[in-house]
């Protein structure tokens, strides 16, 4: 299971609205299932992380974050070829470059299912989204 930066961002950022049902959700997800991200993914939520906590605490709950028991897959020059046919294909969809990224990393590993609030993803064939805000 596949989880985008946008839930790690929710999760950490007690400010949030959405940071309590993603939260919740999440620390039973840790639990329960395989979690794997890629470092795009790690890089997106530590971007987000220090420029909106500052950069001590931002550094501080990436570092939580590289501490969770997940897989973290790297960005593969070889994996860039179909990176760039899912954006071709899915761009007019809302697929930007990093979810293409996603995306390809997900195929690469039979990956299936994806945590994230992103509605892009519901309209990728074979992927199922798993959104853990039920209302916004």
């Amino acid at each position: 299971m596949f989880i985008d930066s946008n839930i790690f961002c929710y999760y950490f950022t007690k400010s949030s609205r959405f940071h309590e049902p993603v939260a919740e959700f999440l620390d039973q997800v840790i639990i329960e299932e395989k979690i794997s991200i890629s470092v795009v993914v790690l890089m997106e939520v530590a971007h987000y992380l220090v420029n909106n906590l500052g950069p001590i605490q931002g550094k501080k709950k990436t570092t939580q974050l590289i501490k969770f028991p997940i897989n973290i897959y790297d960005f593969p020059y070889d994996l860039f070829p179909s990176s760039l046919n899912i954006l071709a294909e899915h761009s007019p969809h809302g697929i930007g470059g990093r979810d293409a990224i996603i995306l390809a990393t997900m195929h690469q590993h039979n990956l299936t299912k994806i945590i994230t609030h992103d509605q892009a993803f519901k309209l990728i064939e074979g992927i199922k989204v798993i959104d853990p805000i039920k209302n916004d």
